[in-house]
């Protein structure tokens, strides 16, 4: 395809990486001294919002409930059964390259030197049928049209049936039409409607698993802006980077040194139980201490905690109950992490998407993947991770979730005996922002109705298309510029995709 046709996809979007906020370049440089900010979270918004904040010289304490820094992509100390000392994680995470906002962060800290490619997106099937990305053309539009040439879909079977009148959706997102139009019809109910194609709906699983949910509570909108955020907006392609040693090590260990440097505190295994308005209306106490502001980050069963144990705010400033009195957390995901003493799977990229069956989704290939699951694997043994995003209700329990993933495991990989494994550390948790049908319309923003609080988390609605990691991360830059410019303080660049489909 010719570069004048690339060229002019991408203006008609209006450019692939926008800034989508006006800097305040009028304002001071730094706040004025005793600013004081309290961050409930030690998740990524949390530590974006912290991030942002210490630069403009906030004192900043970032509170957490847990051990360990870093929400879902933190990591802890395990033993296992034959004593070795392992690090253990909440899984994989994939640092796509329109993640704009998080690789800021991430190359400002000095995450990103541990960045390492992935070789390519990769699907596997049941029987093996496999879809592969490496090679696919990367612009809108056109990345559609390869996806057909390479035979990932046949196009007589859309433009032949109901499915060619659904299928230009994805290429008219827009956050207002597109809610209106399908926040209140599930995942399962499109593909229905508008029969699309079994091998198409191959491909689309994987956008529509990042929602931790099945099909029939799946908002279709989030669908499409997922979509639309992964594949319709940009021209990066589906390859990513992915951090090359544990996330201790490679994450956290150089984000909290940095925010160290600036002056942030970390106050670890410290739960907040209520937020209490301040006796000036000026501020705010959190843990018995008074700050200026709070940027609340936890995660969606910390808020609802949070909130709901905050008597006096909530009497005092009834608004708060009613922005976040539908926040929830979605269906359960669970996490298996294998020690073993065989290895396979040597051919494929170190992470691949798997059609579940009825739970696994994912693979990791650790001990290829991070270097201190390579020192403890040596030449000879291996680290498997397994993903399952949205664990069916009829899972009654871990040992069920367990025996289930391991059975699909098997499936993929016979050569792996259960006598070869040397342990086995599970994690299943509800604890993942849901995204189900009709939700949108209350969902609530960074923008607090009490001012000495802001939002930030995955769960928030952004003035813009993004997901996961860069949901988390952009929501935290967007409540910390709150407060700097509520503080006549310079605010921070604020990235996005286009904000709206080429059909839009």
């Amino acid at each position: 395809m010719t570069s004048w046709t690339k060229r002019r996809i991408e203006k008609s979007l209006g450019g692939y990486r926008q800034v989508i906020n006006q800097e305040n370049a009028d304002a001071r440089e730094n706040v004025q001294p005793g600013s004081k900010v309290a961050v409930v979270g030690g998740g990524l918004a949390g530590l974006a919002a912290a991030c942002s904040l210490a630069e403009r010289g906030v004192k900043v304490d970032v509170f957490e409930s847990a051990g360990h820094l870093g929400g879902k992509c933190g990591a802890w100390p395990h033993t296992l059964r034959n004593g070795d000392t392992v690090w253990v994680e909440h899984g994989f995470h994939a640092v796509f390259r329109q993640y704009y906002n998080c690789r800021e962060l991430f190359d400002r800290t000095g995450v990103s030197q541990s960045y390492k490619s992935i070789e390519d997106y990769h699907i596997v099937g049941l029987d093996w049928n496999t879809a592969t990305f490496a090679d696919i053309e990367t612009t809108p539009v056109l990345n559609l049209l390869s996806l057909w040439k390479k035979g990932l879909y046949k196009m007589g079977e859309i433009l032949f049936s109901r499915a060619i009148r659904y299928m230009p959706e994805f290429l008219k997102y827009d956050s207002v039409k597109t809610f209106e139009k399908f926040d209140d019809m599930s995942y399962d109910t499109f593909c229905e409607e508008g029969r699309i194609p079994e091998d198409l709906r191959f491909v689309f699983n994987t956008f529509a698993r990042a929602f931790f949910a099945e099909g029939d509570r799946m908002s279709m909108a989030e669908v499409i802006k997922s979509f639309h955020f992964y594949f319709l907006s940009h021209d990066e392609g589906l390859l990513y980077e992915y951090l090359d040693n544990g996330y201790h090590h490679s994450l956290i260990t150089p984000l909290r040194s940095y925010l160290e440097q600036r002056g942030v505190q970390f106050h670890l295994n410290t739960p907040i139980e209520s937020l209490v308005p301040g006796e000036t209306e000026e501020t705010v106490e959190v843990n018995g201490s008074v700050y200026s502001y709070c940027v609340l980050a936890s995660d969606v069963t910390g808020v609802r905690s949070i909130v709901d144990g905050s008597e006096r705010l909530l009497e005092e400033h009834p608004g708060v109950r009613e922005e976040l009195a539908h926040v929830q957390a979605s269906q359960r995901y669970c996490v298996i992490r294998i020690w073993a003493n065989v290895r396979v799977g040597e051919e494929l990229p170190v992470f691949i998407i798997t059609e579940k069956a009825p739970m696994l989704d994912s693979v990791t290939f650790c001990h290829r993947a991070e270097k201190d699951c390579e020192n403890w694997a040596g030449e000879s043994r291996a680290i498997y991770e397994l993903h399952c995003y949205a664990v069916p209700d009829t899972i009654s329990d871990e040992a069920e979730a367990e025996e289930t993933l391991l059975r699909e495991f098997f499936h993929y990989f016979p050569e792996v005996k259960r006598e070869d494994i040397v342990d086995t550390y599970i994690q299943l948790n509800r604890n993942f922002s849901a995204f189900h049908v009709g939700q949108y319309s209350n969902r609530p923003t960074t923008t607090s109705s009490y001012p000495r609080i802001k939002y930030a988390g995955d769960w928030v609605k952004l003035p813009c298309p993004a997901m996961l990691m860069e949901a988390a991360v952009t929501s935290g830059v967007l409540a910390a510029n709150e407060i700097l410019e509520a503080e006549n303080t310079r605010n921070h660049p604020v990235y996005s995709v286009p904000l709206r489909g080429i059909l839009a």
